[in-house]
């Protein structure tokens, strides 16, 4: 017959993370560096994740950083720059002459993309603003209808 530990054998990852959650609240001033120092130990140490559990048990969960805001607010402005660039340099670049037919086509083609694309444009844009902002974080607390557990000590 063989008997099951209800312990879990703690990885190296596990050690590491409990390591790391035990330096952190050092920084935020909860332990000494003795107190830090016996507990690093004991966590290297330790062989179940109970352990782990009980060394971290006495302290909070430290607070989940915001994810990163993705950059590039300003590259749609540079890329309309970059074209108004393009055009200003093939523009200087033809006679005088050829300006007036770019202006007799290029006023009508403007006219035509507002008046067909325009109606496709903003519905479509109203519906990707609806979909990004109910796709935001829900709150923790909801789980699959229920509460989520709150998280304690390193895990």
């Amino acid at each position: 017959m063989r008997i099951f530990s209800p312990d879990i054998r703690a990885s190296d990852a596990d050690r590491e993370s409990a390591v790391d959650f035990l330096k952190a609240h050092y920084t935020a001033g909860r332990l000494s560096r003795e107190e830090l120092d016996a507990r690093v130990h004991d966590a290297y140490a330790a062989v179940g994740l109970s352990r782990l559990d009980a060394l971290t048990a006495d302290l909070p969960t430290l607070p989940v950083a915001p994810a990163p805001r993705r950059g590039g607010a300003g590259r749609p402005l540079l890329g309309a720059l970059a074209v108004l660039v393009l055009i200003f340099a093939a523009l200087s670049l033809a006679p005088p002459e050829a300006w007036l037919t770019l202006i007799a086509l290029g006023i009508p083609l403007v006219l035509m993309a507002g008046f067909f694309i325009a109606p496709l444009a903003i519905p479509i844009a109203i519906v990707a603003w609806i979909a990004h902002h109910s796709q935001r974080e829900r709150p923790r607390s909801v789980w699959i209808g229920q509460l989520q557990p709150p998280r304690r000590g390193w895990r």
